[in-house]
């Protein structure tokens, strides 16, 4: 019944982030492709936590998004990483990541992610 429940939340949760994306899209706001959709809401979770979390923490948050921590290398590696590991052994965003998050901001948002504006860019 546990799993049953995991299924439906992982479906409906993925069901809003659509509707969220197709909101955006038409109020002329830009939308990130539907394959991005789970990288800016790692990043969001990140954000919300600073932009640095430990390894343990980090598995947690992926494990709550239905996915095994296994897979996140990924997102370690390439030409534009969005995690690295510090020196103190902890993960942070790197600066693609919060590039990613800008160019989405008004997307981000549906993630309680707002940015201050300076100077009026945000």
């Amino acid at each position: 019944m546990e799993e049953k429940l995991k299924k439906v939340e992982k479906l409906l949760e993925q069901a809003l982030a659509e509707i969220q994306r197709l909101r955006a899209e038409l109020a002329g706001r830009k939308t990130p492709p539907a394959s991005e959709l789970l990288k800016l809401k790692l990043i969001a979770e990140l954000l919300k936590r600073g932009g640095e979390v430990s390894k343990e923490e980090l598995h947690e948050i992926w494990k709550k998004m239905g996915k095994d921590p296994r897979g996140l290398g990924g997102f370690f590696k390439g030409k534009n990483p969005i995690m690295v590991e510090t020196a103190k052994g902890t993960v942070s965003l790197t600066k693609e990541a919060l590039r990613i998050a800008h160019e989405y901001k008004d997307y981000m948002k549906g993630y309680g992610i707002e940015f201050e504006e300076v100077n009026g860019h945000a």
